[in-house]
C-alpha cells in the first residue's frame, strides 16, 4: 500500500504539515519508514456493534445525569438521521459497519 507512489507523496506531505520535517532530513527518513510500515503491516480490528451501542447509550445516560438533554436530544438525533439514511436499509450494508467502526474510534478517544 505504502508503495505506491501517491500514497508515498501523501505520507510525505503528511509527515511535513505535522512535523515539519523536510524531505532531505534524517527524521523525515524515519517517519516516511515507521508510517509506511503501519500502513502496510497494521491488523485492522472490526467493531462490536453492540459494544459501540452501550458507549452512546452511556452517553445518553451521562447527558441524562448532567441535565444536558440538548446535548442528548441533539446527539440522538444526529444518530438516529444518520442511520435512517436510504444506504443503511440493509442492516449488514457496509456503510453501516464503517459508522460503526467510526463511531467507536470517536468515543474511544
Amino acid at each position: 500500500m505504502a508503495q505506491n507512489s501517491s500514497n508515498k507523496k501523501l505520507i510525505s506531505e503528511l509527515i511535513s504539515q505535522s512535523t515539519g520535517f523536510q524531505t532531505g532530513e534524517e527524521n523525515f527518513q524515519i517517519c516516511l519508514k515507521y508510517a509506511a510500515s503501519n500502513l502496510r503491516f497494521h491488523r485492522y480490528l472490526d467493531v462490536d456493534r453492540h459494544k459501540v451501542k452501550c458507549l452512546l447509550n452511556g452517553l445518553y445516560e451521562k447527558f441524562t445525569i448532567h441535565s444536558a438533554q440538548p446535548a442528548r436530544e441533539a446527539l440522538k438525533k444526529a444518530v438516529s438521521a444518520f442511520l435512517n439514511k436510504p444506504e443503511f436499509e440493509k442492516k449488514n450494508a457496509p456503510e453501516v459497519y464503517t459508522f460503526y467502526k467510526n463511531i467507536h474510534g470517536i468515543l474511544s478517544n
